[in-house]
């Protein structure tokens, strides 16, 4: 992924600027700029050191010990930390009166961190001197205390405490508690790994924590940690077993499905559901798991089933008149706990939080009854989070386990049937939290490729109690045994392989997971500084599902300033929602300023609507007592993290191990050649792609086609291919993308060819305008016969969806075969996220591939940079891979070298005028593409030309079909994401357009005419403040989007503004670049100069752009051209 590179010449440079400016610009627009600075200096100083950093914090601290800072410097940095976080509590005479000594103060700290002098013309312009800084002497001690480790001894943690006034404090780790002995924090200590002090005691000058959390920032799953309390021990090692077994679909877990929503029904529906009904909403909710549930007895899952569902219904019914309120009772809430580092989520919940349920469908405790330990433990983390989280005392909660399979009889007195009265256990709790530090510990570990231990792992290693009966001999260690094997029995190269893609994958998921730590770790106003939330939202409609009576939508008012603010949010994001209550204006915040201040709601945008955003919930919301308003409330909405995206991906890496199908792994690693069937003749015609057709046919492994832009990689390549596999009636094909936009592409030109097809995937994952009666659930609607069911889906011939969705439903490939797979956009498919689908059903689910891309158009997305992926090992290398960044489309296709047998590339376009088009063939295709021609292709202009305008913006607007609009940067408080002048040009080009529309008698439809690409969220935003001002509805639904998201899209007229405004961005604009034969290619440019029809716009500052090395030569090419023109 493209990443900013500020050097040090640029920082001074605008401290320099800064100091000049004082008194021309407001205080509070400086510090602005300080803080972006800042943030640039630290994360330019911490790239690449082998740590994920979780904020701020953490980085300066890296940097004060690596560079041996002085402590003067560290708590005056850490003074100016807390200001910047929060600089609307400051006054602009206050801010204006401490601007040059906070200056000075970064200055001396960016010197120390590039190891340079602060230049002399800097130095003159500060204050010879600043206030010396010490720690006031009578500070509150806090419950819980961050800290970064700086050493330790046997007995003692010497740390420094993450507040403003940050000071070295000693820790006491060796004695006992009633908890536990808290020298077990020993296991787990690293260098600079942070530490929450959990209600510390102060004895003198040493620090007596209740108990200590291991980086907190790395949130571990609640019912991830219970899994691991299992009889033969408490080991970490048991959450990286796991991790690699392949999931099953097994009747006990549908069951606990089902169970599941009888409790929702029981509890907001006020007519009963008759068994009959209820079950019929579940096989169409769960059509492949029921279908694909090897172990699938019907008269026995409809037995328990019914029991369940009568149980719940008699549970409920007593619950509701002596415990709870149904309307205030909140299902699934999810919530994050920054100070245990856990996440969670509770099955049921009242909205004050004084009632919590944990619902069981299995068996309880064995053999008298009572609780499971895991299930105890989960509860006690509820608990936890409740009195340590949130503050909530546990002798004010009513807690529960329900073990719905259980009747109303208890077993004794403490039980009401299955429904177990819960009370605190701390020194479970205690053991439940050291297993979490070491689970989190672990993982550090195997960021650092410590995956390794797996060579010498025995099942013997995780049997710390020593246990020797049957459970454990039969059943638990051979399914430990039986994943050890897979990695000991394997070859060295395959576990170089294995071992090099877990590391990649588990390093991505730290830095996702350091990114979403932002959200408690910079505060309310650093976040909306930078994009990262909708702040101070009031509630303003909540949209029920009729035929369900649940909260499905919510739709905010979003206030003035935040429209102002430009947030990095668009149509498709997944977010949390939650609330928190102001004082007085509504510009203090009391508390709950992010994810982990009380529960979430997870959901994904909608639509953006003038000053209204509205999201739709991923879980239904029955309570309306959950959706808060009034005067005091207001909303936010922040990016989500959702972590199961990569459990999956570590199953499939490990599955590429486990696959019994050698010619499979050989192929994977390029051990074997590619098979070639010459004999084979079409069955159709396919007119001029009858050569494409064919070859792709012929190959009986993999087929790359390579779909530079506009040659219809899609809409004939694609399909032909399909079309000719289909002609066999036995074939049956998967269509897969790594984009729902895509796949809802591939769709629509399934429906085009009258190909009947079933999209894999769920419904907040369609478009308004998809048909969603090919999604799964709803072609599989009315059967509730299992035979019937599998019989339908095995008969289905096609099947559509994202790469994400299908590998999440692998259980597809224990049912259905398939001829061929087409994975379309594979050159932006990383080669983790493929593993699935290369490995299904021991390599035997799909038996032929073909790849569809385009490796000069967008990568894939990965957060690591170069040197970080680079693959090191030789014999990796040597069966060419060499990046873990690139596709597997990538490595394929050099490993065919100059082999056309597995290849062919389109060449014909029919998409960009010659004009528009002429640039890209040159620069990145060298001179191979053609015109199709189609009609416009043909034309010489777009617009009738007025030869008496005499206006030379209109004149090139009408007369020229690629032009550059230069646009000069200006110096504001506005962050490096918006650039104000370029949104008011875009904005007006696009009004222009619309108005050339109308006076020219052509249909202007908002998404065929017109698209607009920047590079930020935030320039989204405001390109679209600033058309709402053209009061022109149709404008409003103009795509306005990043390149990212318009790959595979196209417009008459596309207008690209690059945004930046300074010289350290261009190295995110173009940050998928590479050469080839001597040639600079941009893989951002290409798309975006290449998603135009007719018209082909640029906008962006000329001078700065001339310093990028992709950016000069369409530069220097316009101009020749007088395609350059000043605004």
């Amino acid at each position: 992924m493209g990443r900013y590179k500020i050097t040090f010449e640029t920082v001074f440079r605008d401290l320099q600027l800064l100091c000049e400016k004082k008194g021309e610009v407001g205080a509070s627009t400086s510090y602005t700029t300080l803080r972006r600075l800042f943030f640039l200096v630290l994360n330019e100083r911490t790239e690449n050191v082998g740590y994920s950093f979780s904020g701020p914090f953490a980085k300066m601290d890296f940097l004060v010990k690596k560079h041996k800072m002085a402590r003067r410097l560290y708590y005056g940095m850490n003074r100016l930390r807390g200001r910047l976080a929060s600089l609307s509590s400051f006054s602009e005479r206050e801010l204006s009166a401490s601007l040059l000594e906070d200056v000075r103060l970064f200055s001396e700290f960016t010197s120390c961190a590039y190891q340079v002098a602060v230049p002399n013309e800097l130095q003159i312009l500060l204050p010879s001197s600043v206030d010396d800084f010490s720690r006031p002497e009578d500070l509150p001690v806090a419950d819980v205390m961050r800290v970064v480790v700086n050493r330790w001894d046997e007995s003692f943690i010497y740390a420094n405490t993450s507040g403003e006034w940050s000071e070295e404090v000693k820790v006491c780790y060796g004695y006992k508690n009633e908890m536990g002995d808290l020298s077990v924090i020993g296991e787990v200590l690293t260098l600079n790994s942070q530490l929450n002090l959990i209600r510390p005691k102060v004895k003198g000058d040493v620090y007596y924590p209740e108990f200590i959390v291991y980086e907190p920032d790395f949130l571990v799953d609640i019912s991830t940690i219970a899994d691991c309390f299992e009889d033969y021990g408490r080991t970490p090692l048991s959450y990286l077993i796991k991790r690699l077994m392949a999931r099953q679909q097994t009747q006990a877990i549908l069951l606990g499905n089902i169970a599941g929503q009888f409790l929702d029904e029981e509890l907001f529906e006020s007519d009963q559901n008759s068994y009959g009904e209820s079950v019929m909403r579940f096989f169409q909710e769960n059509p492949l798991n029921i279908a694909t549930c090897a172990d699938f007895d019907g008269e026995a899952f409809h037995r328990e089933a019914r029991r369940q569902q009568q149980n719940l219904r008699n549970y409920v019914k007593r619950q509701k008149e002596e415990v709870f309120d149904a309307e205030r009772v909140l299902l699934e809430p999810s919530f994050f706990c920054d100070v245990l580092g856990v996440q969670g989520r509770v099955d049921l919940l009242s909205d004050d939080k004084r009632v919590l349920i944990e619902q069981k469908s299995g068996k309880w405790g064995y053999p008298y009854g009572g609780h499971q330990e895991k299930h105890y433990v989960q509860m006690l983390f509820y608990l936890a989070w409740l009195r340590y989280g949130l503050g909530i005392p546990h002798d004010s909660v009513n807690c529960m386990l329900l073990y719905s399979k259980y009747p109303m009889e208890g077993m004794d007195v403490s039980q009401q049937n299955g429904l177990i009265r819960e009370t605190p256990a701390p020194k479970l709790l205690f053991e439940a939290i050291r297993l979490r530090n070491r689970i989190a510990h672990l993982e550090v570990r195997l960021k650092d490729e410590a995956i390794s231990l797996l060579d010498t792992l025995q099942a013997d290693d995780l049997n710390e109690n020593m246990k020797t009966g049957r459970l454990w001999t039969d059943f638990q260690k051979p399914q430990i045994e039986k994943v050890l094997s897979v990695v000991h029995s394997s070859s060295p190269l395959e576990r170089a392989y294995f071992y090099r893609f877990f590391s990649f994958v588990e390093k991505e998921y730290h830095l996702a997971k350091s990114s979403f730590a932002e959200s408690w770790n910079l505060s309310m106003e650093e976040k909306r500084q930078e994009g990262m939330v909708y702040a101070g939202l009031r509630l303003a409609q909540c949209k029920k599902d009729e035929e369900k009576d649940g909260v499905e939508e919510v739709t905010f008012l979003i206030d003035k300033a935040e429209l102002e603010s430009t947030p990095n949010f668009r149509k498709g994001d997944v977010v949390v929602c939650y609330s928190y209550v102001v004082s007085g204006d509504g510009s203090y915040l009391k508390g709950g300023q992010n994810v982990c201040g009380d529960i979430v709601l997870r959901a994904t945008i909608k639509e953006f609507r003038g000053n209204t955003i509205t999201v739709k919930l991923r879980s239904m919301q029955r309570n309306g007592s959950l959706f808060k308003s009034g005067n005091a409330i207001r909303w936010a909405l922040e990016h989500d993290f959702i972590d199961s995206s990569f459990v999956s991906y570590f199953k499939d890496v490990f599955s590429f191990l486990d696959m019994d199908n050698s010619a499979r792994k050989e192929l994977i690693l390029n051990l074997r050649k590619p098979r070639l069937d010459r004999s084979l003749v079409l069955t159709g015609d396919y007119g001029r792609f009858d050569e494409l057709v064919l070859k792709a046919k012929q190959a009986l492994d993999y087929f790359v086609v390579i779909g530079p832009p506009g040659t219809g990689k899609t809409s004939f390549a694609l399909v032909n291919i399909l079309k000719e596999t289909l002609a066999d009636p036995s074939a049956s094909v998967l269509l897969v993308s790594y984009t729902n936009r895509a796949v809802e592409e591939i769709c629509s030109k399934l429906v085009e060819e009258g190909i009947d097809f079933i999209r894999i995937g769920h419904e907040h994952s369609c478009t308004e305008g998809f048909d969603k009666s090919y999604l799964l659930k709803n072609r599989t609607k009315g059967i509730w016969k299992v035979d019937q069911l599998r019989d339908y889906l095995q008969k289905n011939r096609v099947y559509v969806g994202t790469t994400a969705s299908v590998s999440a439903t692998k259980n597809l490939f224990s049912l259905k075969h398939f001829d061929l797979a087409i994975v379309d956009e594979a050159s932006q498919i990383l080669e983790p996220h493929l593993m699935g689908l290369l490995t299904a059903c021991d390599g035997r689910a799909i038996d032929k591939f073909v790849f569809i891309g385009d490796q000069k158009q967008l990568p894939a997305v990965v957060q690591q940079s170069t040197r970080e992926s680079e693959v090191k090992s030789e014999e990796l290398r040597n069966v060419g891979l060499l990046d873990c960044r690139q596709s597997f489309f990538e490595r394929i296709l050099r490993s065919q070298g100059e082999c056309r047998d597995f290849v062919y590339m389109l060449n014909r376009q029919g998409r960009m005028h010659p004009v528009v088009s002429d640039f890209v063939n040159k620069s990145y295709y060298d001179g191979m593409l053609e015109s199709v021609p189609l009609q416009h292709q043909e034309q010489e202009f777009f617009y009738k030309v007025d030869e008496s305008n005499d206006d030379g913006f209109e004149r090139m607007l009408l007369t020229k079909r690629l032009f550059w609009l230069d646009v000069k940067s200006v110096y504001d408080d506005s962050s490096d994401t918006v650039n104000l002048p370029e949104a008011k040009a875009i904005a007006e080009i696009v009004y222009k357009t619309w108005k050339l529309f109308q006076s020219q008698g052509k249909v202007f439809d908002a998404q065929q005419s017109v698209g607009v690409i920047v590079p930020y969220r935030s320039q989204i935003a405001t390109v679209r403040r600033m058309l709402e001002k053209y009061d022109v509805p149709q404008l409003l639904d103009v795509s306005i989007d990043t390149v990212e998201r318009f790959q595979g899209s196209q417009r008459d007229v596309i207008l690209y503004g690059t945004t930046v405004k300074k010289e350290y961005q261009l190295g995110f604009l173009s940050g998928n670049v590479f050469e080839e034969n001597g040639v600079v290619v941009d893989r951002k440019l290409n798309v975006a100069v290449s998603r135009s029809r007719e018209q082909m716009i640029v906008v962006g500052n000329v001078e700065l752009l001339s310093h990028s090395r992709s950016y000069l030569p369409l530069i220097s090419y316009l101009k020749e051209k007088n395609g350059v023109i000043s605004f």
